[in-house]
């Protein structure tokens, strides 16, 4: 049995599964990043380090999920979180019609049809994802020891949990 967190981006329902989720946030503490790259909407503070945010699946930036694929961590803005479930089934095979591999398969609910999003592929769109226009390399990559970080908002404290299973809609700062 798999668990997923559920949620909406536009007009479409996604999972990606539990394993790689690791906290809801509000997407009111998003920061804005000049210069950035196509789908990186701002970046989220977590702990010490400022991640970076994509809004790959299209507008809502209501919430951010923030997500773990190996040592890497970033986010994904969305709309709405809605649910946490057990999938009893294996999901269907990915959809023909995408460009790249985003999505990984398509689970049947209820209530419609559930994207399954692929976590490393998101990481791809971050990793490869071009620079914006104008964007010139810089002449060196070193920084001084007096470079400081800027401060990003939304080092906010989890104020709930959130176990698995089916159930409401997730609250802003709950961990999975």
């Amino acid at each position: 049995m798999t668990t997923m967190v559920r949620f909406q981006v536009g007009d479409g329902e996604y999972a990606i599964p539990v394993d790689h989720v690791r906290e809801v946030r509000s997407g009111e503490r998003l920061s804005a990043l000049p210069s950035s790259r196509d789908g990186v909407v701002g970046l989220l503070r977590d702990g010490g380090d400022a991640l970076a945010v994509l809004d790959a699946l299209g507008p809502g930036r209501d919430h951010v999920l923030l997500l773990q694929h190996g040592d890497r961590r970033f986010g994904l803005a969305v709309a709405a979180v809605t649910s946490v479930v057990d999938l009893a089934a294996a999901p269907g095979p990915p959809p023909d019609g995408q460009v790249g591999h985003l999505l990984s398969g398509v689970i049947e609910a209820d209530d419609g049809l559930v994207l399954l999003v692929d976590v490393g592929a998101l990481l791809e769109i971050l990793d490869t994802a071009a620079p914006p226009a104008g964007w010139a390399e810089p002449a060196s990559e070193s920084a001084s020891e007096s470079d400081e970080p800027g401060d990003v908002p939304g080092d906010e404290p989890a104020d709930a949990r959130v176990t698995a299973g089916s159930g409401p809609a997730l609250p802003v700062g709950a961990s999975v």
